[in-house]
């Protein structure tokens, strides 16, 4: 391209972002914020004589005297993650004026244009620049799928051209359009494709396959992460991208076509085809399939995934039970089980508790020696999550998803049933485990005695015989009676240590009084051991150790003289 087209096509982005060619350039900050940066870039400085200047001998460094190779890095890093929005191009063309010697560099370093191509609004002038100073990289390409693409504009024509250059691809589709322009993409041979990222807006889940079958006119062999949000291509689809490696199924809505949902019995088609996959999150998307169906492809055996080690599933009860029958999962790999109930389940239904502890226990590793278990709530949602030794993420985590505001009644006696089940499925599991940890909300005891997490639990503390200590996230929890149920000493008889908070609650009676009372019913508690913040040792300053001595020995004064006393710092 002449030196006058490409001056036309940077024109016409300035017009394209800005409003007119007099708008104000949005200024470099993250550069003018790096350290050796040199406010006064006179191209008369030392530090300019030429690319691979050096620093003069006593001379301050500034950028200027970076190698060109590291100058790009740092200007690739300025750029915002890819997105359909012309910022990163705009952005990269403003850098490319802060002076000479930083037009020379983004000018010439073909890897910065080949991460901010984007179509909406944009001029095909400067696309065409884009594309061009781009050569002969792969590219990233984002757009909003809107009015403003037509298939019949110059731009889009410039895009169709150059898809087989791209290997990220990021595209939005507004709430008013069914993404016919995306369409008009998703049915060409994409060789180079690596990252795919589709997000419909609103309330909707868009079934992909049967508007533009098939995916990337089945040839997208490098495909290494495909991410739908709103959207679904169906497991049949999967063998087709044999290096797939993060798979992504999310469904944010309420209101669906179940049939745009991907059917669980879909899995088993995927045999032999998904080797590589290392991530699978499959969130509210999942239908379960009629029985027929399902007992037609059973007899193939489950679908295992050898290389998986994140997955993250939500979805219905029946749901959770299909796929723990079809899916295997190494041992080793991180699970998040999320089981939503419906809201409009009722206390007849309590037979589901067996079917959901079954479903749990599928994603539970027998195999595993777990050392630590917590309680908490995700949001309302009682959770499990279960920790091998020195491991600080939790290898299984389980939730269960409460309808509000209208929460059914009789779901305590739902968990409850749950844990009791669960208890009988992984009784040999939980039978290792030495710490319980224990997470409730709110800071009132009404909030806390209103949780279901205690029901679930209970059941589950029974087979942990070898359970020695006890941490509270919350002292509320002692001041309404939950720990004496909980910890019933049936269920935890060789339990040892107490961890407390110290916080304002447990100086307060109901606290107190609490602790007191578990400890004089558990005289084979030896030592209480109570947690401080680190904000208030930086509050008590140098006194920090004799003044939490002093409140320690103030609160304790009824504990029982045989309960040894420490404190930790930690949150």
């Amino acid at each position: 391209m002449a030196q006058a087209s490409v001056a036309q096509a940077e024109y016409a982005a300035r017009r394209t972002s800005n409003g007119s060619a007099e708008a104000q350039v949005r200024p470099v900050s993250q550069l003018a914020e790096l350290p050796f940066f040199e406010t006064s870039l006179d191209p008369k400085s030392e530090h300019r004589k030429s690319l691979g200047a050096t620093t003069i001998q006593g001379a301050r460094p500034t950028i200027l005297t970076l190698p060109p190779e590291l100058l790009s890095k740092i200007i690739a890093n300025t750029l915002s993650p890819p997105s359909s929005e012309s910022g990163n191009a705009v952005e990269l063309l403003n850098i490319s004026h802060v002076s000479s010697y930083f037009r020379d560099i983004t000018v010439n370093e073909a890897s910065l244009w080949a991460i901010v191509p984007y179509l909406n609004a944009v001029h095909h002038d400067f696309l065409e620049t884009i594309l061009e100073r781009s050569q002969p990289y792969a590219i990233n390409l984002s757009f909003t799928d809107d009015a403003s693409l037509v298939e019949e504009s110059q731009v889009w024509r410039q895009a169709v051209s150059n898809f087989h250059r791209v290997s990220r691809l990021h595209v939005e589709v507004i709430e008013a359009s069914e993404g016919g322009i995306l369409g008009s993409l998703f049915s060409i041979s994409a060789p180079a494709l690596k990252e795919c990222i589709i997000h419909f807006f609103g309330n909707r889940i868009v079934p992909l396959d049967d508007l533009f079958p098939p995916s990337f006119n089945n040839n997208a062999p490098n495909l290494r992460k495909l991410d739908l949000t709103n959207c679904s291509i169906r497991p049949e689809r999967y063998p087709g991208f044999p290096n797939l490696r993060d798979l992504t199924v999310m469904h944010l809505g309420t209101r669906h076509n179940d049939l745009a949902l991907l059917p669980a019995d879909g899995f088993f088609l995927c045999r032999d085809s998904l080797h590589s996959l290392q991530s699978l999150t499959l969130y509210s998307c999942i239908r379960v399939s009629d029985s027929e169906s399902a007992a037609g492809h059973s007899f193939q055996g489950p679908l295992h995934l050898p290389s998986l080690q994140h997955f993250t599933l939500k979805t219905t009860i029946e749901g959770c039970s299909t796929l723990g029958k079809i899916l295997r999962l190494p041992t080793a790999c991180f699970r998040v089980i999320t089981m939503t109930i419906s809201p409009h389940w009722v206390p007849e239904q309590l037979d589901d508790a067996v079917i959901a502890a079954e479903a749990a226990a599928s994603f539970i590793p027998a195999e595993l020696e777990y050392t630590t278990c917590a309680g908490g709530m995700w949001g309302l949602a009682p959770s499990l999550y279960l920790f091998t030794a020195g491991q600080p993420t939790a290898s299984v985590t389980i939730r269960f998803g409460i309808p509000t505001p209208n929460t059914p009644p009789d779901l305590d006696l739902f968990l409850l049933q749950v844990g009791r089940v669960l208890a009988l499925n992984r009784e040999a599991p939980l039978s290792t485990i030495l710490f319980l940890h224990m997470c409730l909300p709110g800071t009132r005891p009404s909030i806390v005695s209103t949780s279901l997490l205690p029901y679930l639990l209970r059941p589950l503390i029974k087979p942990m015989k070898n359970l020695v200590d006890f941490a509270s996230q919350g002292s509320d929890v002692w001041a309404n009676g939950t720990i004496d149920w909980v910890l019933d000493q049936s269920h935890s008889p060789n339990l040892k240590n107490l961890m407390v908070p110290l916080d304002d609650i447990v100086q307060g009676p109901g606290a107190l009084e609490g602790i007191v009372r578990f400890l004089t019913v558990r005289p084979e508690i030896s030592k209480v051991t109570f947690r401080v913040s680190p904000s208030t040792v930086e509050e008590l300053g140098h006194a920090a150790s004799d003044g939490l001595r002093c409140l320690i020995q103030d609160i304790s004064k009824d504990f029982p003289g045989s309960v040894a006393l420490d404190w930790v710092v930690g949150w």
